[in-house]
């Protein structure tokens, strides 16, 4: 919490949580101080996600640390059924070199391979059958997809 002193000498607070949309379908893990929505209403490719997030107020997530890969895990395996659950995530390679950047061109500095992987292609999905380890694709197919802001 941010605490603002008045004039008077008051002291107010306000959760930052508070800023996250959740009435557009976003969730505040307080946490990780963390706002992101999973899209499933409609699958893109990762551009067209891209764009999605962005015209939506943020981004695509960014899972930079063992925490939140651990809570996206979690959070996609509450919502599994009886079909794989396939998420594209922000990070991409535009020379397919394997060196994956967020969309500001920040590094990744972390990661969450699974074997063989990543293998050359541009895209970072999350897999169930990896146990949601990361993948990486060449964007043509539209999947659902998770933006943060």
């Amino acid at each position: 919490m941010e605490g603002t002193v008045t004039e008077d000498g008051w002291k107010s607070y306000s959760i930052k949580g508070a800023d996250c949309p959740v009435d557009r379908g976003y969730i505040y893990n307080q946490n990780l101080d963390w706002c992101y929505r999973l899209v499933t209403e409609e699958q893109r490719k990762p551009v067209d996600a891209m764009d999605f997030c962005r015209l939506d107020g943020g981004q695509m997530i960014r899972v930079n640390s063992i925490e939140k890969q651990q809570h996206i895990t979690d959070f996609l395996r509450s919502r599994e059924s009886n079909t794989s659950t396939v998420v594209w995530i922000g990070g991409r390679s535009e020379n397919k070199d394997n060196n994956f950047v967020y969309e500001d061109g920040t590094i990744l500095t972390f990661t969450y391979w699974d074997n063989h992987s990543p293998d050359g292609k541009s895209y970072i999905r999350m897999q169930q059958d990896s146990n949601y380890h990361w993948r990486n694709g060449s964007g043509k197919l539209a999947r659902i997809f998770l933006c943060e802001i």
